[in-house]
């Protein structure tokens, strides 16, 4: 039987490794992104060479090897592997096309080492930046993560205004770890009551973001256009309709989508979503098949 002494020494080391982790995670993701800015060819190239030595050296000194501990498991714990993901997802929409799709084969060779569950439930549903999350889910439908976290998040907020002081920042972006976590007080006026929120991390932006904009999830989604960051909503929508047109071949699987996708989005947005679609500069499923 496990004494409280030794259950209190156990969680105490778990929460040390998740934080050295974390700590080693950013460290690998800022060379990264400072990389991928200054050689974006280099940078692509540094991925999966950054994505291991950050994770090899986070059992140093441990008596349980990487390769063991990931046989165990299923795969590492999510600090390192967000870190490098989203390090990417942050460089992502300043890349062109070829550019894109080269650290696209990048992450895809990361996450074909993986079951697909693991993949949707330990990688992709911590990638923040959604001209990314949406490329991955084109390039390998397999590893799109869902829209748990959203449904979750709607389930426990049910007045926008609650939900926008926990979420959501000055600048219409969302929280993620290390803001101020102590309580905030705000006036829902609709009630006219005192409610109490606190602000909570969001693992995947471009998750939520669809979420709160899918009207068969909740109905603020014009309450949330009107406060979020006009450049992030942007890439949003850019992020839905690429998916939702990626693989429409015919005049009639994009006269569905157009309906679908008026029937799911605030109207709002409805004049945005062709000329998104006309764009050039998609990716597509084809160019990553032969990727093995």
């Amino acid at each position: 039987m496990t004494s409280n002494s030794d259950t209190d020494r156990i969680m105490f080391g778990l929460k040390t490794d998740a934080t050295n982790e974390q700590i080693l995670g950013n460290i690998y993701a800022d060379k990264l992104v400072e990389l991928l800015r200054k050689n974006p060819a280099e940078g692509i190239r540094k991925i999966r060479p950054f994505y291991g030595e950050a994770l090899d050296k986070s059992y140093e000194g441990k008596e349980i090897s990487r390769g063991y501990a990931e046989a165990l498991t299923g795969g590492p714990f999510e600090a390192i592997p967000w870190a490098v993901y989203n390090a990417v997802g942050l460089v992502y929409p300043e890349l062109n096309r070829e550019m894109k799709d080269l650290a696209l084969i990048e992450l895809l060779k990361i996450f074909d080492r993986y079951r697909y569950d693991i993949v949707q439930l330990s990688h992709t549903a911590g990638i923040r930046e959604p001209l990314l999350l949406s490329d991955i889910s084109i390039a390998e439908p397999f590893y799109w993560p869902g829209l748990d976290e959203g449904k979750e998040i709607l389930k426990e907020y049910h007045d926008f205004p609650i939900l926008k002081t926990a979420l959501i920042d000055d600048n219409g972006l969302f929280f993620h770890s290390g803001v101020n976590w102590d309580f905030k007080e705000i006036v829902d006026e609709g009630r006219d009551t005192l409610k109490i929120a606190r602000h909570r991390a969001v693992n995947s932006d471009f998750v939520v973001a669809y979420s709160l904009l899918r009207s068969d999830f909740c109905d603020y989604g014009e309450d949330y256009i009107g406060i979020a960051n006009s450049a992030f909503l942007d890439r949003t929508l850019r992020g839905i309709v690429a998916m939702r047109f990626s693989e429409a071949e015919t005049e009639d699987d994009i006269k569905k989508g157009k309906e679908r996708l008026h029937q799911l989005l605030p109207k709002s947005l409805h004049e945005r979503i062709e000329p998104m679609r006309l764009e050039d500069g998609w990716t597509s499923r084809k160019k990553f098949e032969h990727r093995f």
